[in-house]
């Protein structure tokens, strides 16, 4: 009897520290705003050719204001819309020439902030299951909006954002298609495997905690779960990853992806062995990124002043985009509309 209580003190004991352990972290990493590095350069409209941006917001969940602005090519006619999630960590502006590109090639592009991110309002960042509803409320603004309410409409994500466009889609008529880089499985998933990244079993103790947390703070909008997603969603999904990837590991996610995009004729599905978390760009855009960041973090531990270090950072280089990856995406996308378009004519 003894031996029972002991045992039972001790299982609560380490549900107790698990629970707090998850309580510290989530709040740590959740209970903030991100403005992005503001030591880096972020490109806007201006710096590249004939790229309008029209600035817009509209009201996510909470009555948080998302700010961003719809893109397009001064001169051109878009016939198609896309909508653009962001990552983790900054705003829109990190992937102004994804948007420019999409531009230069006949689409719109409503690009915002997500809530507790840039420009946009929230006091905080709240959690990973804050992107599908920010991702919803774009929709809902694009059906609205007098310029593109009409077009066929389709989500790109990279990242967190990867992980809210798949799982944003309440039912298969409000876009055409989705293409989700290097998104994650769900919110518990990721912050579990980051913890535990150096000794996995941590991973089963943190992740039911990170569950109840992620309850907590959404309630019936908690918890949303990519193979979920892609096994009940029956419209066009291009799912890309990178082997190589040390932010969203590919064996904890991209392989398991891979396993349910097989069941699913609607889905394709890419990897690349050379690439890592931003496939979008060349392998020396990446490699450049990487040992340029390394290098910083090192001379900060050292407590040095890095100030030089960005200043010397090569940016043309660091967002150079890998053709080939670029124009399967491009190709996915013209599809659908071409699609959707033959579809009205019949």
């Amino acid at each position: 009897m003894l031996v029972l209580i002991i045992l039972v003190c001790l299982f609560l004991l380490i549900a107790l520290t698990g629970f707090l352990l998850a309580v510290y972290i989530h709040c740590r990493l959740f209970n903030r705003r991100y403005e992005g590095n503001q030591n880096l350069k972020y490109f806007t409209a201006n710096d590249f050719d004939n790229l309008v941006a029209e600035p817009v917001e509209f009201l996510s969940a909470q009555n948080v204001t998302l700010r961003g602005a719809i893109y397009y090519k001064k001169g051109k006619r878009p016939d198609a819309l896309i909508i653009f999630a962001h990552g983790f960590g900054g705003g829109h502006l990190a992937y102004t020439t994804e948007v420019n590109f999409f531009a230069e090639n006949g689409f719109y592009v409503l690009a915002y902030d997500g809530t507790g991110c840039g420009k946009s309002e929230g006091r905080y960042f709240r959690g990973f299951d804050q992107g599908p509803l920010d991702v919803r409320a774009a929709i809902e603004f694009s059906k609205n909006h007098p310029k593109i309410k009409k077009l066929p409409r389709i989500l790109i994500g990279h990242s967190w954002g990867g992980f809210s466009v798949i799982n944003a889609i309440e039912n298969d008529v409000q876009v055409d298609g989705i293409v989700s880089i290097c998104g994650f499985l769900s919110g518990a998933d990721i912050m579990a495997q980051t913890v535990s990244s150096r000794f996995y079993p941590i991973y089963y103790w943190l992740k039911p905690f990170f569950s109840v947390l992620n309850l907590l703070r959404f309630g019936t909008n908690a918890n949303f779960n990519s193979k979920s997603s892609i096994l009940k969603l029956d419209l066009p999904i291009c799912l890309m990853y990178g082997k190589e990837d040390q932010i969203v590991k590919y064996s904890k996610n991209g392989a398991k992806m891979e396993c349910w995009a097989r069941k699913k004729d609607n889905v394709k599905f890419y990897a690349w062995e050379k690439k890592g978390h931003n496939v979008y760009l060349s392998e020396q855009a990446e490699k450049y990124m990487n040992n340029a960041f390394s290098e910083i973090e090192k001379q900060k531990k050292q407590k040095k002043n890095v100030q030089k270090l960005y200043s010397a950072l090569d940016y043309k280089l660091m967002t150079q985009e890998d053709e080939k990856v670029m124009k399967i995406i491009l190709d996915f996308c013209k599809t659908l509309v071409q699609e959707k378009d033959q579809k009205i004519i019949e």
